[in-house]
């Protein structure tokens, strides 16, 4: 079986993100397992049929296995793909039986995965493949304060860059079209361009976690309370408490961010890869003002950066340079303009604190993280006070009889958008630093620290267990060289690591 691109369509949508065709936070397979679990039944029904029509015996007396029908009593037997013409005209059932647990055979086995060669061999198509007869190169330059506007540009050098066709203006940035990639790199290295950067021009990183701590002070939405928390770590004996700054960060997709647009008075269509074909396709639509139906998507696989292509902004700029080029152009960002540009995973100010009795008996767990809403920006009808992709795991996967999440939203003129995991990938690794502070503050081994606080998380101590055991945790390591541990709970999975290095010390 291979799998091919879906058009733009409801019937499509994925359960686990509301129905929206997309992918994105581990959900497809979730979402889509029952789905998936009908139609490949729903298509089985067809075949048997088809085959039962081809020999006139009843549909009863065949079975399928290993990509074949056979009819029992007389051993014929005809493939999948003999019989799939014939099965896409049987009547699609409404209402199939699915098979019992104890008989699957392909689930939970390892298959090998199908797309591996043409990404070694280089014949897997990604958005930058993309080709289109009579497309011209086309690379651009933003302006480098998100905010600001294009103020004034002398284009005269880059005009006259051999095999340069346009040099286009718009309102945030400016844009080359040219013959070949050379041609377009040269001529965007001699704009000479003046911004008006606006109102975020002394905007850095030093204003942005100032933010953050101001921010901090003021009251959040609660996500968990359990246990009464805060005042059980304040009337505690002994207590532990740490900050953490978790910058934002780009993608740094291995693909930059790419889109193919052919455009023309009655219709437009896009070649580019997407985790959001509906999302989209519906902002081209309101772009062009052209109907639905007369804009069409091909969608091919990404090069990196997931949850940087949840994102329309960069298939939207390519629309806006073709409606200017007027010729088919393909839209490629440099690297540079792939990290200034980005969608950031958000900066996060964490606050975390635990409590302990006389004996060190854990009492209490506290995270109070501060940071912008994503979810905010991209479904603002679910946010409450409360973005439940930044609290994700944010209560740890470890035994405290009081729990307590808070979040505080605090925004920024730097967008942010998912980044893999958000919640999980930065509070897991604010977490486990934490962990292993505590730990040492407590004089505890941090495997066995760890190994005591999941007693009521069996999964997660399996694992833990399984990787100290695979690295021999507790050996003498030899001069200069340290071990260290961590442990992973999150969208119903586990995961533990463990690594050995050799140190250097600094010469001094």
């Amino acid at each position: 079986m291979r799998a091919a691109h879906a058009p733009v369509s409801k019937l499509y949508g994925n359960p686990g993100l509301g129905g929206q065709q997309a992918t994105g936070a581990s959900s497809s397979m979730r979402g889509l397992f029952m789905p998936m679990r009908k139609a490949g039944a729903a298509a089985r029904s067809m075949l048997v049929s088809a085959a039962a029509q081809t020999w006139t015996v009843p549909a009863a007396d065949c079975e399928t296995a290993h990509g074949r029908v056979t009819h029992r009593a007389s051993g014929r037997s005809l493939s999948y793909g003999e019989l799939a013409a014939k099965a896409a005209k049987q009547p699609v059932p409404t209402d199939v039986t699915l098979k019992d647990a104890s008989r699957f055979t392909l689930i939970g086995t390892p298959a090998r995965r199908l797309d591996i060669v043409g990404k070694v061999d280089g014949s897997a198509l990604f958005g930058i493949d993309a080709v289109v007869p009579g497309m011209k190169l086309a690379g651009v330059i933003a302006c480098p304060v998100f905010g600001g506007k294009v103020a004034s540009v002398d284009d005269t050098a880059a005009k006259a860059v051999n095999g340069v066709r346009q040099v286009i203006v718009l309102p945030d940035a400016v844009a080359v079209v040219a013959d070949h990639t050379g041609a377009v790199r040269k001529a965007l290295g001699v704009l000479d361009i003046k911004w008006d950067e606006g109102p975020n021009a002394s905007f850095s990183t030093g204003k942005w976690v100032a933010q953050l701590k101001e921010a901090a002070l003021k009251k959040g939405g609660v996500a968990i309370d359990k246990g009464n928390a805060p005042k059980v770590i304040a009337d505690a004996p002994v207590k532990f408490v740490a900050t953490y700054d978790a910058p934002a960060l780009a993608h740094a997709t291995l693909e930059p961010m790419n889109c193919t647009v052919r455009l023309t008075a009655t219709e437009c269509e896009l070649w580019t890869g997407t985790q959001a074909p509906a999302k989209v396709h519906g902002a081209v639509v309101k772009l062009t003002g052209l109907p639905p139906e007369r804009v069409t998507l091909h969608n091919f696989m990404l090069g990196g950066g997931f949850g940087r292509r949840l994102e329309s902004d960069y298939v939207e700029q390519a629309v806006r340079i073709a409606q200017k080029a007027q010729v088919p152009v393909k839209v490629i960002w440099s690297r540079e303009e792939d990290m200034r540009h980005d969608y950031y995973r958000p900066y996060y100010y964490d606050e975390l604190s635990a409590a302990f009795d006389a004996n060190g008996k854990p009492l209490a767990f506290s995270h109070r993280l501060t940071g912008s809403s994503i979810i905010a920006r991209l479904a603002g009808g679910f946010f409450k006070g409360i973005d439940s992709d930044a609290v994700d795991a944010a209560a740890g996967p470890y035994d405290f009889p009081g729990k307590y999440v808070e979040y505080v939203p605090s925004e920024s003129p730097v967008p942010t958008g998912f980044y893999r995991g958000v919640g999980p990938n930065h509070n897991t690794t604010v977490i486990e630093g934490f962990i292993d502070e505590v730990a040492n503050f407590l004089g505890k081994d941090p495997f066995e620290f760890r190994r005591a606080l999941l007693s009521g998380n069996p999964r997660a101590r399996a694992v833990l267990e399984k990787v100290a055991e695979k690295i021999g945790w507790g050996r003498k390591l030899p001069e200069g060289h340290g071990q260290g541990i961590a442990v992973v709970a999150s969208w119903e999975s586990f995961m533990a690591l463990a690594r050995k290095s050799r140190w250097i010390r600094p010469e001094r």
